[in-house]
This record gives structure tokens, sequence and C-alpha cells, in this order.
């Protein structure tokens, strides 16, 4: 999995982030994975949002030398990554999830890419995906590779027999960083590395967004510099119970159209981007929301989720596309796609600029 270990050219001066809420012992194993680099970090920021189960005292017992910035109350995830990116001041910044783990060689790897490239603002790497619980065998498509517990030494020595079951191409987007990260997430959090004057560049994330926030932050850094890939598969994605991601409990669709209208307003319009070319792929999103509601008999729900997206749907077979039952849209793709490329917009400048609007409408319900 790695190169032979050995002395890199230069220095790299960096600041590690890492926000957390209520899970100690996680987080711990995520710090001990920033300590052990061969290539240590300047400062470690820990944003608890909140502490709820002493995860503040346990970090300064273990792990002194920590910066610890606790929220009195939870703020939201979003508000805890953008204090720590704020109190950050290294040339530098990672993030890190507190429940992934680093490989302890991942900073000399970015460092010995970025003296390679320098011309590079921000970069990232593919990932082993684990979970100690061996019915957890995928997670959004991604198979799991390794079935252990946490610990990182027992991670590593896995990873380096192991045959690689994912696919990450979809995160090599160099030359194209901004058009692809508009259509979907074509980043990772964990092994995220971005220069601070980038960061300093891109607007605040709203508070608001429950789940992503990570997107809108890579979309905003894409608007500025290029995205790097670093070859490699540099730190463990953990698969488990309590992440956003497996969290049913957060209506997803209301913080990715709260996005989507951010990006919009921020970016993609301010940059010429035309929604046309991306309404296939916020409709195939907003049509799984619209019939998870319908599944579960809830309509007004189904109407809901449609009124907030459609204003990102121009053209109108797009639209009325969303409510084909799912078999029924499949097998009609084809002659849809016809339908959009001849028919004329639907909504033409107007649905673009209530596109570029679609936080106001969150902000009103």
């Amino acid at each position: 999995m790695t190169d032979p270990e050995g002395p890199i050219g230069g220095h790299l001066d960096y600041s590690v982030v890492v926000p957390s809420r209520g899970r100690r012992s996680l987080l711990l194993a995520a710090l001990e994975s920033v300590y052990a680099q061969t290539l240590p970090a300047r400062e470690v920021i820990v944003v608890l949002d909140g502490d709820v189960d002493g995860s503040g005292e346990a970090v300064r017992a273990s792990y002194p030398g920590t910066l610890i910035i606790a929220h009195d109350r939870s703020l939201g995830p979003a508000r805890a990554r953008s204090t720590g990116l704020r109190a950050a001041t290294s040339t530098w910044v990672c993030l890190l999830d507190d429940d992934d783990i680093w490989h302890h060689d991942k900073q000399r790897q970015f460092a010995s890419y970025i003296e390679k490239n320098p011309e590079c603002g921000a970069v990232r790497s593919a990932y082993w995906q684990f979970s100690p619980n061996q019915d957890a065998i995928q997670l959004n498509g991604f198979r799991t590779e390794l079935f252990e517990a946490g610990d990182r030494r027992n991670l590593e020595r896995l990873a380096a027999t192991s045959t690689p079951l994912n696919d990450f191409g979809y995160l090599d987007i160099q030359g194209r960083s901004l058009q692809e990260m508009l259509k979907r997430n074509s980043g990772v959090t964990s092994s995220t590395m971005v220069r601070r004057d980038v960061l300093d560049q891109v607007p605040d994330v709203p508070d608001a967004l429950r789940s992503a926030q990570d997107w809108l932050l890579f979309v905003y850094i894409a608007s500025i510099v290029e995205w790097h890939l670093v070859p490699g598969r540099w730190f463990f994605y953990r698969v488990h119970g309590e992440q956003i991601t497996s969290d049913v409990t957060i209506p997803k669709w209301e913080s990715r159209v709260l996005a989507w209208g951010e990006a919009w307003r921020n970016v993609g319009r301010p940059m010429g981007f035309h929604l046309r070319d991306y309404e296939a792929e916020y409709a195939s999103e907003l049509h799984q929301w619209v019939w998870a509601a319908l599944r579960r008999g809830d309509r007004d729900q189904a109407r809901r989720i449609y009124a907030a997206g459609s204003s990102f749907m121009v053209s109108w077979p797009i639209r009325w596309s969303v409510w084909l039952p799912p078999a029924l849209r499949w097998r009609v793709r084809r002659p849809l796609a016809w339908l959009v490329a001849k028919s004329p917009l639907g909504r033409g400048d107007a649905g673009a600029n209530d596109a570029a609007r679609n936080g106001d409408w969150w902000r009103r319900q």
C-alpha cells in the first residue's frame, strides 16, 4: 500500500481540524492516527459541538498538545467545521472526521505530491472502507473492504495485503473540478487538505446544513483551484450506525436543496454555468426522495420535496419525470433525453433565477 518510507524534501506546515460530538472513543482513535504521522502537524484542533460525553477531558489527558474549542451547545456540523477552519493558522489545513483514521504515512505522501506539484492548492486521496461489523458490507454503493474494530496498526496491516474492491475514479477531476463537483459530490472529507489562502476566499457554509455541507465547501474550493488526487489510499473510512450518512432521522433532501441554492447563487451562475447541463443529475436525486416519501404514503412531503427542488430543473420533461415510478422512468430514459434535447427551456432564465434564490425557500419554512 505504501511506498518505502524515507526522507522527503521540504517541509509541510499544516493544521488538522477535527469536529466532534458525543464520540469520545472514536475521536481518540482519530487523534491517535494524527499524532502517529511520520510528518507531524504544527497544530491539531478539535472542535466539540457541545461536550456531552467528556471528550474534552479525555483529549486533554491523552493528547495535551491539542487545541480544544468547545461550543456551549450544539450548533451543527457545519458551524463546528467552520469554527475549526477559522482557527487554523498553518499554510495547509487538513480535514478529518472524528470517526475516520489516517494511515500513519498519509501526510508524508501528501507532502511528496505537493513538492512535485507546487501549483496545487487542494488535494485528497482515496481510502479503504472498513467496519467492525461483519454485516456492514456496503454503504452508498461502496463495499466494505476491511473488517476490523478500528485499531490503526491492524488496519494498516490488513490494507497491505488486501485487494481493493472499490473504484474511486470519480475523485480524479483535475482539469474539470468545478464542472464535476457541481454535478455530484466528487470529494472525500477525511483526506482533504487545502491551502489556507484558498480557504480565506470561500464563502461561509450555512449553519443550517445538517448534511451536504462538505459538498458545498468542495464546490467553493473548486471555484478557486483545481482538485488534485494523491495516488494511493491514505485513510480508513469507518462504516457504523451513528454516522450522518446512515442517520435516517435527518431529512437530507432539505440540506441538499439548500446547498444547491447556495452553490448556484455564489458560484454556478456568477461563473457562467447553466442549470440545464446539471438538471438531470439533480432530478435523479429529487426522484429518489419523492418516491421514498410516496412509498411511506406521505404525499404532502413528496409535494414539498418537489416544490423545493423543481426550480433546479429547467426543462419540462425533466420536471415531469420526477413523478414517474422508478421502473417506468428507467424504461423511458432515452425518449426522455430526446425530449429534453428538442424542447425549449421550460423556465429559461426565470428558472435559473429561482434556483439561485432557493436558499430563501428553505428559510421561509
